[in-house]
């Protein structure tokens, strides 16, 4: 048995459906979110940062941002001065080797001189990165002592976590404690270290005095022995080449003195620290000056 044939239906036009549909849809929407007991509109919240600085007052988000423009101005800092240091130990480096005559030597001395300039740099720039791993760890710490109690508890953090924080923060004030402790004990140390080197100019100063008058001492014991000796010269040419020659001793002896106090005069008056010098040929030179001539 043979079916009818059926003809198809003509197609809709893809326009009048899409109309069609986006009507039928929007319509819907309205409908539902209009309705008393339809859908909410959902629209997107973003959730909460979990962060202790969610939650701060205007004067503690700026004592933050002046914090954070310290550290940047102590890393610019500690930079020009790394980049100063090295500044000025190329300029020395480059004077010394225009000082300095061509010879076998000079390549040796070129690589030592570049081996030296790329150590100086890896060590300021180990500095730096040192200081700011410090300023990051320690703000990092401070910030969570005293931002975190509060943030933890808005999140609902554990107990362990609050008391964590507690002992930290008991940790940062004894930390303060101590180091105002061993601020004052370097003052303290600073001022008898300076006391001491008072001291030790001082006893210095006296022993000079006492060898000076030990040598004034043997000189006129000297003088009474040689004019005792001269007397017993009965010759007058003689006598008379002796005094000469006393007179002459005793110019000397005076021009001595002068150059000796002048030079004590000008080591005094520059500020060098003669007496804490690490070889002691000053401070010998010094306390020894007009010994041999006495």
């Amino acid at each position: 048995m043979v079916s009818p044939s059926v003809s198809p239906s003509p197609a809709p036009h893809p326009q009048s459906s899409l109309h069609a549909l986006r009507s039928t849809c929007l319509s819907l929407l309205l409908a539902q979110q209009s309705h008393p007991i339809g859908f909410p509109i959902l629209t997107s919240q973003p959730k909460p940062l979990l962060s202790p600085f969610c939650d701060l007052q205007p004067s503690e988000h700026t004592l933050l941002a002046l914090w954070d423009e310290l550290r940047d101005v102590i890393y610019e800092r500690l930079k020009a001065e790394a980049r100063a240091e090295l500044l000025a130990r190329s300029l020395v480096e480059e004077s010394e080797a225009m000082d300095e005559e061509e010879d076998d030597d000079g390549v040796l001395e070129e690589r030592i001189q570049k081996l030296e300039q790329e150590v100086a740099k890896l060590q300021a720039e180990q500095g730096v990165k040192e200081e700011i791993a410090l300023g990051i760890i320690t703000g990092r710490e401070v910030q969570n002592t005293i931002y975190g109690m509060r943030g933890d508890r808005e999140n609902g953090a554990p107990a362990s976590s609050i008391a964590k924080t507690r002992a930290l923060r008991s940790l940062t004030h004894l930390h303060s404690t101590y180091l105002s402790i061993l601020t004052h004990l370097h003052n303290t140390l600073t001022t008898l270290h300076t006391h001491l080197t008072h001291l030790t100019t001082q006893r210095l100063t006296q022993t000079n005095t006492n060898r000076l008058l030990t040598t004034h001492l043997l000189k006129l014991t000297s003088q009474i022995a040689s004019k005792a000796h001269k007397d017993n010269i009965f010759d007058e040419n003689l006598r008379r080449k002796v005094e000469e020659m006393e007179l002459q001793v005793k110019d000397v002896k005076m021009r001595w003195e002068v150059a000796r106090n002048v030079f004590q005069g000008v080591v005094a008056g520059s500020g060098v620290d003669w007496v804490r010098v690490e070889d002691g040929r000053l401070r010998t030179l010094i306390l020894e000056a007009g010994e041999e001539l006495e």
